[in-house]
């Protein structure tokens, strides 16, 4: 892995050039490679304000890395969005959560009768989307985790990574977005089943009723803020998915933080 400790001298002394008082500067792990030139990539901090150096200590004009700079930035944004959803969607107990679930509508049915046969049926359904896209979504995450273990290990990434990551990333969000508009679609399924079992005369009815209530605060129904958060992510990233690099949305807001000249 890339650190302070072993820059080149030539290009420490390049960063140590363009770096303003107080400033200090963190290296990007992994050099960009493209086109046989090797590029090191630093962000100073507090400005956020990046500067790209070649192998030789040579200091490009922005004009002539514009690409280079969306792919640097484009792999780090996707990196740190992975970390991000390891956090969240990966870390949530979600298959185990909805495997009891399933197992409660069934016993349901069974106490129910053949009344509530097609809701049970639905969100039977909706069950197995669920943990089929999450089965996806953590395949993803691992993957991305593998691709930045071995990216810091070589010390180097390439366009071709970028498009990896960039790809895992469609195929994790595409897949939370198939979650949450099934469970959106299954919402008035879920309500009707509490409505089934509070009605329900059974002295066992209640202890069901009980629970189905407790699991549906667990699904997302249209107001849940990850609905929005989500229809971001897919107008941005998934409906970009075959975008070209250089006239992706961030594209701009990348080449606006350049310090290169």
């Amino acid at each position: 892995m890339i650190t302070h400790d072993n820059l080149p001298d030539v290009v420490q002394k390049s960063v140590e050039q363009y770096k303003k008082k107080n400033e200090v500067y963190d290296v990007f792990p992994a050099k960009i490679i493209i086109n046989d030139i090797s590029y090191y990539y630093f962000m100073y901090l507090p400005s956020n304000e990046q500067l790209f150096v070649q192998e030789n200590g040579v200091v490009p004009r922005k004009i002539d890395i514009e690409k280079i700079i969306i792919i640097a930035n484009d792999i780090n944004s996707t990196i740190e969005k992975f970390s991000v959803m390891e956090k969240t969607w990966g870390k949530q107990p979600l298959e185990k959560r909805i495997y009891s679930y399933k197992r409660l509508i069934n016993k349901a049915k069974n106490i129910l009768g053949k009344s509530d046969k097609k809701t049970i049926d639905f969100l039977n359904s909706m069950i197995d989307i669920i943990v089929r896209e999450q089965r996806n979504i953590m395949r993803c995450i691992s993957d991305a985790k593998e691709m930045t273990r071995k990216m810091r290990k070589n010390e180097y990434v390439t366009i071709k990574d970028q498009k990896r990551y960039r790809d895992m990333l469609v195929s994790a969000i595409e897949s939370a977005i198939k979650q949450n508009n099934e469970q959106i679609a299954r919402a008035n399924q879920r309500k009707e089943l509490i409505k089934l079992a509070r009605e329900c005369k059974k002295v066992t009815c209640f202890i069901v009723y009980l629970r189905l209530k407790r699991f549906n605060k667990y699904f997302i129904e249209p107001d849940h803020p990850d609905v929005e958060f989500l229809r971001e992510l897919e107008k941005n990233i998934v409906k970009n998915k075959d975008t070209p690099i250089e006239k992706l949305p961030d594209a701009k807001v990348y080449l606006r933080r350049i310090r290169n000249p």
